[in-house]
């Protein structure tokens, strides 16, 4: 790796996305993403004009021509909505001010890039809307004879009734759903900003017969228990943790006409949240056993327990991740360990 040309230019790079956004202005995980993956893609288009590599781009470079090239480019070369292309000068913008505010030398550079004008988005010029009985036929469309269908059926009923984005839906918690006399849902959605919603009879019929699919499927055959610590119900953590491993547990546990007792339990050790699914299954042999921890240490490929040992360490880095504890016939137990992140 080269030396940087620009050391300060980086160095407000770093705290701009490091520390200003995240814990100044409280800006949410997506949008900080969205912020570093625009001044990415800007300082790696700059450079390629200055047939430069990146270390090499200074301050002197973010100028009214060079950003509204990029800007062009965008929608050109990656037919970019001007939403999009809206978005990402806010970004840059954002980011020349916060600059601007620490060294003002970056003040004449925030006044050049004011001059760059936003571009017109008429975003229901080209909106069909769906009349009542096609909704009705899409609605219909999910074999609800099988368990994906009657799922499949009762989420788009959901997003259709609630009028939620797919990310506050997959977001939904069992406690944000209320089946009361005024059946609720509490939707999350962007800047940390939570709505309660009604939902209707309809959805809440559905959401009740998808339940009781998932419980005739497992009868009385799987008992699952759960136990979590009141101080971790406040930490973050990434999506889709402990289904994985609860489906790995009932799959590989079971033996046939007993009873699978699953524990799943979250507990905060210091400075770290710990996830564990234990089963009294028909437990891993030795070998397989070995095999199982050397595929979670070298596999590439993103499936079950590695999927999320693959998340959860580009996440949070290398100390942290997927262990598995097994004696056969006794029972699996499979723990994940993060670090404990105040909500």
């Amino acid at each position: 790796m080269g030396k940087v040309k620009d050391e300060q230019l980086f160095t407000l790079l770093r705290d701009f996305l490091l520390v200003y956004l995240p814990n100044q202005r409280k800006a949410s995980s997506n949008t900080v993403k969205a912020y570093r993956t625009t001044l990415n893609q800007f300082l790696k288009y700059t450079a390629e004009q200055k047939n430069i590599s990146v270390l090499s781009v200074t301050s002197g470079m973010v100028t009214y021509e060079m950003v509204n090239s990029y800007l062009d480019w965008l929608s050109a070369e990656k037919n970019a909505a001007p939403a999009t292309r809206n978005n990402r000068l806010a970004a840059i913008r954002a980011f020349i001010s916060y600059a601007a505010a620490c060294r003002p030398e970056y003040i004449s550079i925030a006044s050049g890039l004011a001059a760059i004008g936003i571009q017109k988005n008429d975003r229901f010029a080209k909106v069909d809307y769906m009349s009542e009985e096609a909704v009705k036929t899409l609605l219909a469309e999910p074999d609800t004879r099988t368990e994906i269908g009657e799922r499949d059926q009762f989420l788009m009923i959901f997003l259709y009734d609630t009028g939620a984005r797919i990310q506050e839906v997959l977001d939904v918690k069992i406690c944000d759903i209320k089946v009361d006399r005024t059946p609720t849902v509490t939707l999350h959605g962007k800047g940390k900003k939570t709505r309660i919603v009604p939902l209707m009879k309809d959805t809440v019929k559905h959401l009740q017969n998808y339940m009781k699919v998932q419980k005739i499927r497992f009868g009385e055959d799987v008992v699952i228990r759960y136990e979590a610590d009141e101080d971790v119900l406040q930490c973050r953590t990434i999506k889709l943790i402990l289904q994985p491993l609860v489906e790995n547990a009932i799959h590989h546990g079971r033996r046939e006409e007993e009873v699978l007792t699953v524990g799943v339990s979250v507990r905060r050790r210091e400075e770290r949240v710990i996830y564990e699914v234990c089963d009294d299954g028909l437990g891993i042999e030795p070998e397989k056993l070995v095999q199982l921890r050397t595929e979670l240490k070298q596999s590439q490929e993103g499936y079950g327990l590695k999927n999320v040992d693959i998340r959860v360490k580009l996440r949070y880095g290398e100390g942290y991740g997927v262990s598995i504890m097994s004696i056969p016939d006794k029972g699996t137990c499979v723990r994940v360990e993060i670090p404990a992140e105040q909500g």
